[in-house]
């Protein structure tokens, strides 16, 4: 009787053990970040587990989102998941194995080494779905092979190598005999190739497909800041766009305030998901907010200049939703108040961009006609604005471009209270020509509407915004008062 309790117990707390395998992969808080910023005003909890992110904020609102691509995803996390289903299967079965055996079921009661052997069986199942770190290793060496000095990778050996240490030889354990083999065989290929290139007078430059940032890096990706040559052409010449915008976008919608004018759409402006407005802005606030750009660069902001930015942001962000026909909240996911000077020295024929040609929210391939929806692009951006806050310079016209970013498609000169917007997508690819004299000004607005990607600062600001209103004094700030 007693070895049938010592059988039970060790029965429930492998149970207890299989129930806390599920909980412990189903849960997000498998890695924890916070932010709270110099002045805590909204803290934020970011947690990750195997199938989604969560965000938590100090007023008690918790946000999840589910992973949306297996691929995407690193490969230690694609690992643990394959690692921990493969201990919920085997528990599952243990459980089932091990009933089969105790003593208190009936089941093969009139063969008693048979039903010890089950019984054994059973617990040996349970020990390999818990204990799968030699396979784990096994599979940290295989990434290595691809991933060279992965840093996250080469912590998670020494832990298994610890673990491994006192029962087994962890030396002995090396990376899958078929991922060695496929790694020899391509330097071997890739030694004929570079011979080849030698002898045969060719070029060959070796691509890197085993990125762990999944971005493509290799010769097609166009390199931040490349000069490139501008031409323009006519609608008609226009090339058939390799990334076509989704069929349920719409635009249109109205403009929620009247002193704000629509001034082109997206015909006019040879695209879709395009519109120029102007009257955003009067003159004095395109002057004020010039003057809160100097500010900015000296670190301290009058609190006048920093009401004014969040209500004109706020204008913008509200023109976009509503223009654009959304069903979804818009959220800011990054503002920039930024000015750009022209350099000393000779002016004449320049034809360069301060801003290459791209678009927001994936890797413009120029060659293949393709906008990869990778890192490191943001690719949560859904839409993007650019508000001026003056026209009294030469050059830095915002230009839409073809996908071989060299076709021009459309011009946009800035003025005060000028804004084009736009989705932030491959089928906009832009970029801003080089000022030549005086001094360009703008806000750049980037949105998202998943609301996991807010702005954290945007978040701190209406805050700040609430409280000042709450207290009534934004009608009687000093302008001598600073942020």
């Amino acid at each position: 009787m007693a070895n049938a309790g010592l059988q039970m117990l060790g029965f429930v707390l492998a149970f207890i053990g299989f129930v806390g395998l599920i909980a412990s992969t189903s849960m997000p808080e498998w890695k924890a970040s916070s932010y709270a910023g110099d002045n805590i005003v909204t803290a934020l909890a970011i947690y990750e587990g195997l199938w989604m992110s969560c965000a938590s904020q100090s007023t008690g609102q918790i946000q999840c989102k589910w992973f949306d691509s297996l691929l995407q995803l690193s490969a230690s996390v694609q690992t643990t998941r394959a690692l921990m289903i493969l201990g919920i299967f085997l528990g599952f079965f243990a459980i089932l194995i091990a009933s089969l055996g105790m003593k208190c079921t009936t089941c093969f009661a009139d063969d008693k080494q048979k039903k010890s052997r089950i019984a054994t069986i059973g617990g040996a199942v349970f020990i390999t779905a818990v204990n799968e770190i030699e396979k784990a290793l096994e599979c940290a060496w295989t990434y290595l092979l691809f991933h060279e000095g992965d840093e996250f990778i080469t912590d998670n050996i020494e832990f298994y190598k610890e673990a491994l240490a006192e029962n087994n030889r962890p030396q002995d354990i090396r990376p899958r005999q078929d991922a060695e083999r496929y790694v020899r065989r391509h330097q071997q290929e890739l030694k004929v190739l570079l011979v080849g290139s030698d002898n045969l007078d060719f070029v060959y430059s070796e691509q890197n497909y085993w990125s762990t940032t999944f971005g493509r890096e290799d010769i097609n990706r166009v390199p931040s800041g490349t000069a490139i040559g501008v031409r323009s052409s006519s609608p008609s010449e226009k090339r058939t766009l390799a990334s076509e915008t989704d069929a349920g976008l719409r635009e249109g919608g109205p403009v929620p305030y009247d002193e704000v004018q629509m001034v082109w759409g997206s015909e006019a402006l040879n695209g879709s998901q395009r519109v120029l407005l102007d009257g955003l802005l009067t003159e004095q606030e395109c002057r004020d907010l010039k003057s809160a750009a100097q500010y900015g660069y000296d670190g301290r902001i009058p609190l006048k200049s920093a009401q004014l930015f969040y209500e004109v942001s706020e204008k913008a962000r509200r023109t976009i939703e509503s223009y654009f026909m959304l069903n979804s909240t818009l959220y800011f996911s990054y503002t920039h108040l930024v000015c750009r000077t022209a350099i000393q020295g000779q002016q004449s024929h320049r034809n360069d961009l301060s801003h290459p040609i791209h678009a927001d929210n994936c890797l413009l391939d120029t060659e293949a006609y393709e906008c990869w929806k990778e890192p490191p692009a943001y690719t949560y951006r859904d839409y993007s604005a650019i508000l001026y806050l003056n026209g009294d310079f030469d050059g830095g016209e915002f230009i839409f471009t073809e996908m071989d970013a060299k076709t021009v498609t459309a011009s946009v000169k800035p003025n005060c209270g000028r804004m084009v917007g736009f989705s932030s997508g491959g089928e906009n690819p832009h970029g801003v020509k080089a000022v030549t004299r005086g001094q360009r000004c703008a806000v750049a607005m980037w949105f998202t509407l998943d609301p996991l990607f807010r702005e954290l600062e945007r978040l701190q600001a209406d805050e700040v915004m609430q409280s000042l209103d709450d207290e009534h004094r934004m009608d009687i700030l000093n302008p001598r008062d600073e942020l």
